[in-house]
């Protein structure tokens, strides 16, 4: 079922930009503060994001964007010896409102897809009823929504804040969710 729905994103991403009358992309970067709830200890700090971009217009107060964005989501687990740090691959579809036709603000809701991959290097602090080796990696896939506020502060730079909701399992169907605000700076080609 996930390849299909990654097949049917291709597609809608390949298929966009050739039917759009208005079409860019660009690069974004920034930085994450991510809220992790879970049963473990957990240290929340900052981390960054970085990827691509890109919009098609949808009339004059519509737009729909779809990002690319590798995400160190700062989240640091610690109990006894051992530390889990945390990274990810996200995939936000966006679409996005402008109040007013200047096209500067826009208010942008939407959800997320996406890879997470967790190294652990000592697993026997954290579960220590289950055998596992001195080092282990553990991936899940994440679904969450967002909402957020983009100001154009020109024509080429962009600032983005929001707040993703982020769900997904983990060791052994653990349900784990994180909150993450997220600020970034872009710039279109």
């Amino acid at each position: 079922m996930k390849k299909y729905c990654l097949l049917a994103l291709a597609a809608l991403a390949l298929a966009s930009p050739a039917q759009a009358r208005w079409f860019d992309w660009g690069i974004k970067a920034g930085g994450n503060y991510s809220f992790y709830q879970s049963g473990s200890s957990v240290r929340n700090k900052a981390g960054l994001n970085a990827g691509v971009f890109a919009d098609t217009r949808m009339g004059r107060r519509f737009d729909f964007s779809m990002e690319f964005l590798y995400s160190r989501e700062g989240r640091f687990f610690s109990s006894g010896s051992g530390q889990l740090a945390s990274n990810s691959v996200h995939v936000p579809l966006l679409l996005r409102y402008y109040p007013s036709t200047s096209g500067k603000v826009s208010i942008d809701f939407g959800g997320l897809m996406g890879i997470n991959w967790m190294k652990m290097d000592d697993p026997g602090s954290f579960f220590p009823n289950d055998h596992y080796g001195d080092e282990h990696t553990f991936t899940s896939f994440a679904l969450g929504p967002l909402v957020g506020v983009t100001w154009n502060f020109s024509q080429r730079m962009l600032l983005s804040a929001r707040y993703n909701l982020i769900y997904m399992e983990n060791f052994d169907n653990d349900r784990w969710r994180t909150n993450t605000l997220q600020l970034s700076v872009g710039y279109r080609f």
